[in-house]
């Protein structure tokens, strides 16, 4: 039986236990055929399932409560064959016998990566999952970059986000709110050149967003309201830079009149196109 934490409560508890040393969750992981290592309160589990495919799981506890399991996203190429703790970090083996060497908090700062719409994914997936033994703490909380623009670190579930908050002299951020998918400055300064020159065509991406977006409605809504009228009604609110070159637009309508307070964004790939969408509240 795999380890589903989506579909089975219990298996959160099974994390739990692990990471607490529980005999008897250690015992069923084991029944289970999981590769595990443990130390006390941390506990990493790879689960295979019937298409081949490992997940791992990191599960990080206290004994006196509090504490996390986070799903860990194992890339096809990297097959672990065996897990273990070590002097605070976790071991991957590879069944080609290649090692990787983390600590439990550098796995936090894994990015998320879309896969739908991504024909990159599993290249995206294995090239972040290799540079594990390298993700940095973040840096200032703050400063100013070459431009004068004024960036500033985020905490989000996925990790840290560097958001533009104002040019410098200014009080105000200049909309639509910018961030970008950079745990530290050296990533910003690789994503700057793309970022700054797709914010100079943060127009023709919001009218595309606007156009897509009542493409995916029926001929009735279609037909009630043409593309012109239904562009008008919506804005630009924020963009999301990923670091692999895909963006996240999303939209804004201030009156409201339509999604009834959600906000429906739009995603764009590495080459700009518009590829997908959601509503997101």
């Amino acid at each position: 039986m795999q380890i589903d934490l989506e579909h089975r409560a219990a298996d959160s508890e099974l994390l739990r236990g692990a990471a607490l040393g529980e005999e008897e969750s250690l015992d069923e992981l084991r029944r289970r055929n999981v590769l595990f290592g443990r130390q006390e309160g941390v506990c990493f589990a790879v689960s295979e399932y019937e298409d081949g495919r490992q997940s791992g799981f990191l599960a990080e506890h206290a004994r006196q409560g509090g504490g996390v399991n986070r799903i860990i996203r194992i890339p096809a190429s990297w097959r672990i064959s065996s897990v273990s703790i070590e002097e605070g970090s976790i071991v991957l083996t590879s069944a080609d016998g290649r090692t990787l060497s983390a600590r439990p908090e550098q796995f936090h700062r894994l990015r998320w990566i879309r896969s739908s719409h991504n024909p990159a994914y599993e290249s995206q997936l294995e090239d972040d999952f290799l540079k594990l033994p390298a993700k940095m703490d973040r840096e200032a909380d703050e400063y100013i970059d070459e431009q004068g623009r004024c960036w500033s670190h985020g905490l989000t579930s996925d990790g840290y986000w560097l958001q533009r908050i104002s040019a410098e002299g200014t009080d105000e951020a200049a909309p639509p709110a910018v961030c970008c998918d950079a745990q530290h400055r050296t990533e910003l300064s690789e994503m700057l050149p793309t970022v700054l020159a797709r914010l100079e065509r943060i127009e023709k991406y919001a009218q595309a967003a606007a156009h897509y977006l009542w493409l995916q409605g029926s001929d009735e809504e279609r037909e009630a309201l043409d593309q012109e009228a239904f562009g008008r009604l919506l804005e630009a609110d924020s963009i999301v830079f990923g670091y692999y070159g895909d963006f996240e637009l999303w939209m804004a309508e201030p009156n409201g009149e339509l999604f009834d307070g959600y906000s429906p964004t739009v995603y764009f790939d590495a080459a700009g196109r518009a590829i997908d969408w959601a509503m997101n509240a």
